[in-house]
């Protein structure tokens, strides 16, 4: 080149320049059609190995110039562009070698000195600084860079003007370019992310998961548990609590199965309040206590809304084998199996087996979930203890201060019948009271867990339906042994209280 700058050498300068971009580009864009979006590891390759590669044989067979300027371009943008560490480092080295080779071209041993230390520096400070860099000083560092760059090829190299023009064409062209391919990159995996996620509770979609499941078989990972969900009575809630209530709780039985599962399983969201757990390796001999464990995540706990607090049911078959539409088949048997003996619990991968999970309200009393709601908001602010059963006395909702004076937790509490607490035999006259559907007044005694015995006065009603009795509403107070009982109103019910 020459070594002087005219009105006749700086447009071949620029169109030198262009033609060196042009070269780039053409191998970045041929990277990301082909291989970035199938094969990573070529891409990577391509990106680290390739590059370097043809620019010297280009230098050093092709008899074309490429000054310092153009490596410290390669060397950014491969920086830019590769997110991998070890394969940074690896197109490094290359760009370093491809930079020293000149002495044995050319023999111009103290030039090529020169160029590998500036290399090497820049090197050591992109390694420096890449944990600490958000995408704004990335971009910043990649312009003062090769800006640098171009001004470092200006002091060192002979043909200086020469030099300088062409590394500065070819820096900016290519900061437009990357700067191009960023903007669109980030549109394509936010549209490929939309796609593949839902947008309401971030699972997997329909077409998400046929790229996991296609991930997973590349990885040899394709088979192990699916585990089908269901959330109970959904439809219920969502009809009396509304759309945007219902969305929070697709939102927030999503956000603890996500809890739940590692970085290499897959919660799927099929539609409507169905969801999908999809876990690799995973084996008939662990597979039962994985789902037990999700299902005491979403049922163990209350959830809090802004318009009070609710105990949720949900239901879960599963299957353990290929993942296949087969398996997934099995599970959501399992998972019918599930709600017809009752809701709220799991079925197990064999037929006619459920696992012993107790549900927080039968399949029997649907009637009797929204006074379940309705309750808990109302005992919210009560001091006297309340329990509500269903018809066949298991308990369904219990408030704090029933989970105080038992010394037993809800969730200890929440599907037992109400004589796990007793301390004596249960009078006959209770019975046939409640069974004429009439309310019973009266005392009995009770132990707690650490074998405590007291007595508690107590009024037991019996919730009927048209001519079924589908519940009973228990509230009770303790009281000596020797104290009769005292109740507040006409109807013999304890008054609830709050002081």
């Amino acid at each position: 080149m020459e070594h002087t700058m005219n009105l006749v050498s700086w447009p071949q300068f620029l169109i030198y320049g262009m033609m060196v971009t042009g070269l780039l580009v053409g191998v970045w864009e041929w990277d990301d059609f082909v291989f970035r979006r199938g094969w990573t590891r070529s891409s990577r390759l391509l990106l680290s190995v390739g590059t370097p590669i043809i620019l010297g044989v280009a230098k050093y067979f092709g008899h074309l110039e490429m000054p310092l300027g153009i490596f410290v371009v390669i060397l950014i943008a491969q920086w830019y562009l590769v997110t991998d560490f070890k394969w940074r480092m690896l197109g490094s080295v290359m760009i370093l070698v491809a930079v020293f080779a000149r002495p044995v071209f050319i023999g111009d041993s103290v030039h090529a000195l020169i160029d590998v230390i500036i290399m090497a520096v820049l090197i050591m400070v992109l390694v420096g600084a890449r944990s600490r860099l958000n995408e704004f000083g990335v971009r910043i560092l990649l312009y003062v860079s090769l800006t640098a760059g171009a001004v470092a090829s200006m002091i060192v190299n002979r043909d200086a003007v020469a030099d300088l023009w062409v590394s500065i064409t070819v820096a900016s062209l290519t900061f437009t370019y990357i700067m191009s391919w960023t903007d669109r990159t980030q549109r394509w995996q936010h549209d490929i992310y939309r796609a593949e996620h839902d947008a309401l509770t971030g699972s997997l979609t329909r077409y998400g998961h046929v790229a996991w499941l296609t991930q997973s078989e590349m990885r040899g990972r394709a088979e192990g548990l699916v585990v089908a969900c269901d959330v109970d009575d959904f439809k219920w809630f969502n009809d009396t609590w509304g759309h945007d209530l219902g969305d929070q709780v697709l939102h927030a039985i999503a956000t603890r199965l996500q809890a739940e599962i590692r970085s290499q399983d897959a919660l799927v969201r099929p539609g409507g309040d169905e969801f999908t757990v999809w876990i690799p390796e995973a084996t008939s001999a662990n597979a039962e206590d994985i789902v037990e464990r999700l299902h005491r995540s979403v049922t163990e706990h209350p959830y809090s809304f802004s318009v009070g607090t609710f105990r949720l049911g949900v239901s879960m078959g599963w299957a353990v084998g290929p993942f296949s539409g087969d398996t997934a088949q099995k599970a959501d048997q399992n998972l019918l199996e599930a709600k017809r003996q009752g809701k709220n619990r799991v079925a197990r991968d064999a037929p006619g087996r459920v696992s012993t999970i107790p549900p927080d309200w039968p399949d029997s009393t649907a009637n009797l979930k929204w006074l379940a709601d309705a309750t808990t908001a109302l005992w919210s602010v009560w001091n006297t203890a309340a329990v509500l059963a269903n018809a066949d006395g298991s308990i369904v909702a219990v408030n704090q201060a029933y989970e105080r004076l038992t010394g037993r937790s809800s969730h200890e509490l929440i599907g037992q019948k109400p004589g796990v607490m007793s301390g004596d035999d249960t009078p006959d006259e209770l019975w046939q009271t409640l069974r004429e559907k009439k309310p019973w007044h009266g005392k009995l005694k009770n132990s707690r867990p650490d074998g405590t015995i007291w007595w508690a006065q107590e009024s037991i009603i019996p919730i009927v339906v048209g001519t079924q009795i589908v519940g009973y509403w228990r509230i009770l107070q303790e009281c000596a042994p020797d104290v009769q009982p005292n109740f507040s109103s006409d109807a013999g019910l304890l008054s609830p209280g709050h002081g």
